[in-house]
């Protein structure tokens, strides 16, 4: 992608994306406020399509595009085309812009395109064209967000199943452990879905299972296993425990993909963080893990001459945009 000189756009464009169509607005530098507004649908093949009239019709100089952030996947289909400038902005600051020219402030996909071109057209002093990291830094970024997401599908599955107990098997909480998502709990629950079936299952079986799950406190069993013995079912309705049992074992398979997906991130994190040039800067941050330097280093990115104060910083992501 060039980011050569700003003035020399022979075109504005503002991109504006949804589920099923991209909206597009579009402005000549000699157009004066004429807005030129089309609609792509089709998909990728679509998508590429009109990049390639565009560049066609405007002879491959440089045109200027708007969208907002994330648009990830707008991005990087258009960062390989050399005659497009990408100017991804904040929604807050979309959003500001449009509070200020629209009176009922509702988002509305045509509108928010033309927004976004007169943005580029007209204020593109003030924003930042975008410029791709290097791959290192592009590919932490993608795994720690990855990472991060995998971690919040597994606090989602957790209450989902911790809920669902609670109606039906609340002995369960206190003899899986304190966490519900740890390798003993998910194995106790595979096995033994219901109190019925926990408590059919012979003393010798269960010290035998809490043994090779690596809980080999005598005191902490024999308390577990009194448990199970004096416990009573919640509730006796099979139709409630048949289906509850389905469940939590779905959840408990959810659980464990999901627990030897953070562990391959956290394999894969750990070795590209090692080859980034600028591991040692972050690692040396203090009480900072693998996990949490490499997702500071994959905000902050490697182009950090981007940023030339912490208040640019904040308006970037939009902890604190401007005014």
């Amino acid at each position: 992608m060039n980011q050569s000189n700003q003035a020399s756009f022979t075109a504005f464009i503002g991109l504006d994306q949804s589920d099923k169509k991209i909206n597009v607005s579009l402005q000549q530098p000699c157009g004066a406020d004429k807005i030129e507004r089309t609609i792509i649908q089709g998909g990728v093949e679509a998508l590429h399509r009109w990049v390639a009239a565009l560049c066609a019709r405007f002879s491959a100089k440089q045109v200027a595009i708007c969208l907002e952030q994330p648009a990830a996947g707008l991005i990087h289909a258009l960062m390989g085309y050399d005659f497009i400038v990408l100017f991804p902005i904040n929604p807050v600051t979309l959003a500001r812009y449009r509070e200020a020219f629209t009176v009922s402030r509702a988002k509305d996909d045509p509108t928010d395109a033309d927004l976004l071109c007169q943005l580029v057209a007209l204020h593109r002093g003030q924003l930042k064209a975008w410029q791709p990291e290097d791959v290192c830094t592009r590919k932490l970024r993608h795994l720690s967000q990855a990472r991060r997401n995998s971690v919040n599908l597994r606090t989602r599955l957790s209450n989902q199943l911790k809920a669902l107990l609670k109606t039906y098997f609340p002995q369960a909480l206190e003899l899986c452990g304190e966490d519900l998502t740890a390798p003993m709990a998910c194995a106790l629950l595979q096995k033994w879905p219901s109190l019925q079936q926990l408590k059919n299952a012979r003393k010798q079986t269960l010290r035998r299972f809490y043994y090779a799950q690596n809980a080999r406190r005598g005191d902490v069993i024999e308390k577990r296993l009194a448990l199970i013995q004096k416990s009573v079912p919640l509730s006796n309705d099979p139709a409630l425990i048949e289906s509850s049992i389905i469940t939590v074992q779905a959840l408990i398979l959810g659980l464990r993909a999901v627990h030897s997906a953070i562990a391959r991130f956290d394999r894969e994190i750990a070795r590209t963080f090692n080859e980034h040039p600028d591991a040692p800067l972050f690692a040396a941050l203090p009480g900072s893990g693998t996990c949490y330097s490499a997702r500071l280093l994959a905000a902050f990115g490697s182009r950090r001459e981007l940023f030339q104060s912490a208040e640019a910083m904040l308006n970037f992501s939009g902890i604190a945009p401007r005014a």
